[in-house]
């Protein structure tokens, strides 16, 4: 699955790239190394499985084959790697003759009769070489078949590479039903290149899975990769490079060695990653995980080229269909990469196919400084890096690691790849365990969900510049419960405004869901900070503490709970008005908190709200109370203007409180702003319709003591009723 960077060529407007169109910049990666000068060639001229008669350069069973009328030294695969593994020099390469066998089907198949012996120094076995392989075809399917349904040891793979084999390649074979891994890269291996294999299917259509993973890296093996890559190498054609890795019995790769990057392969799908099972051949899913990581510096996708030269381009997997989840990254992982891929979906990602019984993504264990999606700037759905987690049993991300940090950006979760079209997990969209570590989550679509978008039962997370409940474009998308919901404590849920390089990218859209916007519900979750969103036309209420429900004021705001159950600000709808010789929005307002009850300043920010609803919508301004000026007492908030916020006809003015600690509480009455000439606003009732001219209002000026009102226990509930 591939998805274009601005101004990439070869984009279809969707983010896909199609692969037949594909032409990248072949650029030196990593620990991956061109090959060199070509050593011995091998020709595989026979689909027998006969050992070399003697090591002395030159493959040769002993036997015959006819070419025509002439009879050659026959040259079998396990011949050819007996004879590659004793050469010394640059890299040997097993090619397979256009004479080679084939079935009616137009297949070569190989049957093993014990163990191909391993690989263990320089080798490229080219599959592309058989007759009738189309290199040029992104979807061919591979004309070499390595069926090991002969043999019976669990130890016994289709293909080992152990020792110095830096530089080798596994290219366009077909290997099914090994009764252990189909590749094993194993102790000492380094820089092997696994392209355009099918691991686990036969024909492109029928499971024929391996007893083990499909590929393994052993703990002791690194800097391999498998599926699309750069390398300095004419021979690699792009078209080549997609694996699908399919129907085995354990994970479809299983990483143990570090520094691997896998990318454009189809894991769990048939091979144009748009299908899990097909009439007559079988559920395509592999046993466990898509991918299950437990190493360092994996990169599961990525970018490929140069972003300075705009000649690159994303390059993810399909991850779909597999009984255990889609991508696992666990064990003591460290500093691993999660971007562009579709997990759950079709390569167009437009079609939910579903994980198994586990999340889409789950990051456990000790696994840390981990990366799901892009840090690229999220300017365009079609241009970023993120992933697509959608169409799940269960959740779409689970985090249980507890190391840190871990990153969540730019992903798509529930939705369909263009953002605009629900494709469910019928769980949480997000959810992290109470002991997961601090999670930073920005940028993310996370709407469409069966259940609630996000729920944070540890601490310390920050959310910035999320879409929650809302499409792409803006569009209703909601969940169908909380959009977020913090049963933790010390979270940031939106940029705070007197940080202005985060203000304008920093607030999280959270709308339209079926219950509340946001819902501190753990009545030990302390310094839960809601500010500067825009959160509007849920079904429950904008900002919910402990109870469900509105909570009623109490007098010096003493009680106990959630966010200290802090006191709403109230506003005063008789001396709140717009003054148009000023240009100045006068609010008049109290908060009633005893200075020994919060730490002050109390911040009390002001929002204009959506017409219909409660919830703040657009901050217009912020004022700070000290303790003299938040004792109930009666203050005048002026807010001058700003080009960018208007009112007219239908603005609603509501406030919200959070104190010095950080606890955010429920909003305050909504009042409808009157006409200049009446002096006075008007509370705001169910129905309530007044007519305005626009004016333009914003940042904010400190209010000062106006005429004293004494506290009103509950004063804060007038008017502050459900959205149904």
């Amino acid at each position: 699955m591939r998805d274009s960077k601005s101004g990439r060529a070869g984009g279809d407007g969707s983010g896909r790239v199609r692969r037949g169109l594909l032409r990248v910049a072949r650029v030196a990666f990593g620990v991956l190394v061109a090959g060199s000068a070509a050593g011995a060639t091998f020709e595989v001229n026979s689909t027998g499985d006969a050992a070399d008669l003697a090591i002395d350069g030159a493959c040769d069973t002993g036997g015959t084959v006819l070419i025509g009328s002439r009879p050659l030294p026959e040259c079998t695969l396990r011949a050819a790697i007996q004879e590659a593994n004793a050469t010394s020099g640059p890299s040997d390469d097993i090619v397979f003759s256009a004479f080679l066998p084939v079935g009616t089907s137009g297949i070569a198949v190989i049957r093993p009769t014990t163990a191909l012996p391993p690989i263990t120094r320089r080798t490229r076995i080219l599959g592309r070489t058989a007759p009738g392989y189309d290199a040029l075809d992104p979807y061919a399917v591979p004309v070499v078949v390595l069926d090991g349904g002969s043999l019976r040891d669990p130890g016994e793979h289709g293909l080992l590479l152990q020792g110095d084999v830096l530089g080798s390649r596994i290219e366009a074979l077909a290997i099914v039903d090994f009764p252990g891994d189909g590749i094993h890269l194993g102790a000492g291996s380094e820089g092997v290149s696994v392209l355009g294999c099918h691991v686990g299917l036969l024909s492109g259509s029928f499971a024929r899975g391996n007893g083990g993973h499909g590929v393994f890296v052993d703990p002791a093996s690194n800097g391999h990769a498998i599926g699309f890559q750069q390398i300095a190498d004419p021979d690699v054609v792009p078209e080549l490079q997609t694996n699908v890795i399919s129907a085995n019995a354990g994970s479809g790769l299983r990483v143990e060695g570090w520094g691997v990057r896998i990318a454009g392969n189809f894991v769990g799908t048939g091979r144009f990653g748009s299908f899990v099972s097909v009439p007559f051949g079988g559920y395509m899913g592999n046993g466990l995980w898509g991918i299950d990581v437990l190493a360092d510096f994996t990169t599961v996708g990525g970018y490929f080229g140069s972003s300075v030269f705009g000649t690159g381009e994303w390059i993810g997997n399909v991850v779909a269909g597999n009984l255990a989840g889609g991508v696992h990254v666990g064990g003591g992982a460290n500093l691993v990469t999660v971007q562009s891929n579709r997990v759950g979906t079709n390569d167009a990602g437009t079609t939910a196919l579903g994980n198994g019984v586990g999340p889409g993504v789950l990051l456990d264990g000790g696994a840390s400084e981990l990366t799901i999606g892009s840090a690229f700037e999220f300017t365009s759905i079609a241009e970023n890096g993120g992933n697509v987690v959608s169409g799940h049993a269960t959740h779409g991300i689970r985090i249980d690691a507890t190391g840190s940090p871990v990153a969540l950006t730019a992903n798509r979760i529930g939705t369909s790849a263009d953002g605009e079209t629900a494709l469910p997990n019928d769980g949480i969209g997000i959810v992290t365990s109470p002991q997961a570590a601090a999670l930073h989550l920005s940028n993310n679509l996370v709407s469409g969900n069966g259940d609630h978008a996000i729920v944070l039962n540890a601490s310390g997370h920050t959310l910035f510049g999320n879409r929650i409940g809302v499409s792409w474009t803006g569009a209703p998308l909601g969940n169908l419960g909380h959009g977020v919901v913090v049963n933790g404590s010390d979270v940031q849920i939106g940029a705070p405004p007197d940080a202005p390089a985060l203000a304008a990218g920093g607030r999280n859209r959270i709308a339209y869901n079926a219950s509340d916007g946001v819902r501190v519900q753990n009545a030990s979750s302390q310094r839960v900070t809601v500010r500067a969103n825009e959160i509007h036309q849920n079904g429950g209420i904008a900002i919910d503490l402990g109870p469900n429900g509105l909570n009623a004021n109490d007098a010096g705001d003493l009680d106990e709970g959630a966010n200290r159950l802090m006191n709403k600000p109230v506003l005063d709808p008789l001396r709140s008005f717009w003054s148009e010789a000023t240009q100045t929005l006068v609010v008049g307002h109290w908060l009633n908190v005893d200075p020994t009850a919060a730490t002050h300043p109390i911040t009390v920010d002001f929002y204009l709200a959506e017409p219909g609803d409660f919830g703040p919508a657009q901050l217009v301004g912020t004022v700070f109370l000290d303790a003299s000026e938040s004792d109930g007492s009666l203050q005048t908030a002026y807010l001058t203007p700003v080009p960018w916020v208007v009112v007219d006809d239908q603005s609603r003015l509501v406030a919200v409180a959070t104190d010095a600690a950080g606890n955010t509480g429920e909003g305050s009455n909504v009042v409808l702003l009157p006409e200049p000439a009446t002096g006075a606003g008007l509370l705001l009732g169910v129905g309530c319709v007044f007519g305005l001219g626009r004016r333009r209002v914003g940042s904010a000026l400190r209010g000062g003591s106006a005429a004293r009102r004494p506290a009103r226990e509950g004063r804060g509930t007038l008017a502050r009723g459900r959205r149904v």
